[in-house]
C-alpha cells in the first residue's frame, strides 16, 4: 500500500513539473538543468559559407562624393548583402560606412589575372528606389552595369541545433542610353537592346564569331556600339 502510494505521488509531482514548465514557457526539450535544478539554455552553433563582402580583403580606392569631396587612397571592402563600402578613416583608423546618397563614383583595384586592376563602380536605382553597386563595364552613349547582390539564407538539418548560412549570389546586367535603364535578361539580346545599329552589330558578332556568352564580349559590343557614328 505504502508503495502504491509513493507511485501516486510521484506521478502527481510529475504533472506538476510538467504543468511549471508549460506555465513559463520553457519546454523540457531544451532545457537542461544545474547540480541545484536551475535552468541551462544553450544557443545554437552556426557555420559559414562564405561572406557578405565582394572580396574578404582590403583593396585600395578612391571615393567621389556628391559634395564635391573626395575620399582618395583609403581601404575598402563592398558589403554586397547591405550594397554599402566600408571604408578605414585615415584620420581615425576606424571603419566607416559609404552609402549610395553619398557617393558620385568610386574607383576600386581588383586583383585580376596576377595583376591589379582599376575598376569604375557607382550607385544605381536599379528597382528605382533602392540604391546598388554597380560595376561600370563599358561606358559612352550606352553603359553596361553589372550589379552584384548576395543574400543571406540560412539551413539547418532536422533535429540538428546547428545552423548553417549560405550566401548566394546573383548577377545582372543593365544598360542605359537614350535615357532608358533596361534589364538585360539574356546576354544575346544586347543587340536588339542598342539601338538604332542593329545589322552593324549583327553583322560585328558575326565577323568575330561573338556568341555574348561572356561579359567581356558584351562590354566589346557595347564599345564598339559607342565608337559608331
Amino acid at each position: 500500500m505504502k508503495k502504491s502510494l509513493s507511485l501516486l505521488g510521484l506521478f502527481f509531482l510529475l504533472v506538476a513539473t510538467s504543468k511549471a514548465q508549460m506555465s513559463t514557457g520553457v519546454s523540457q526539450f531544451n532545457m537542461l538543468t544545474g547540480p541545484n535544478g536551475e535552468p541551462i539554455r544553450y544557443q545554437s552553433a552556426a557555420t559559414s559559407d562564405g561572406s557578405a563582402y565582394y572580396y574578404e580583403n582590403w583593396l585600395p580606392a578612391s571615393i567621389f562624393l556628391n559634395n564635391g569631396k573626395a575620399i582618395e587612397k583609403v581601404q575598402v571592402k563592398l558589403d554586397l548583402i547591405k550594397q554599402e563600402i566600408h571604408y578605414v578613416s585615415e584620420a581615425t583608423g576606424q571603419e566607416m560606412i559609404a552609402y549610395g546618397a553619398m557617393v558620385k563614383e568610386f574607383y576600386l583595384a581588383e586583383p585580376r589575372e596576377g595583376k591589379m586592376v582599376t575598376q569604375k563602380y557607382s550607385f544605381q536605382k536599379l528597382d528605382g528606389t533602392n540604391s546598388y553597386l554597380c560595376q561600370h563595364l563599358a561606358e559612352g552613349k550606352a553603359t553596361l552595369f553589372k550589379s552584384i547582390v548576395k543574400r543571406e539564407l540560412t539551413d539547418k538539418a532536422y533535429h540538428s541545433a546547428t545552423v548553417n548560412i549560405v550566401f548566394q549570389t546573383d548577377v545582372n546586367y543593365y544598360l542605359a542610353s537614350e535615357g532608358k535603364f533596361q534589364k538585360i535578361k539574356r546576354k544575346s539580346d544586347l543587340v536588339e537592346l542598342l539601338p538604332g545599329k542593329t545589322e552593324e552589330l549583327k553583322k560585328y558578332t558575326s565577323e568575330k564569331k561573338m556568341k555574348l556568352r561572356t561579359e567581356d564580349e558584351m562590354a566589346e559590343l557595347v564599345n564598339y556600339f559607342n565608337s559608331l557614328n
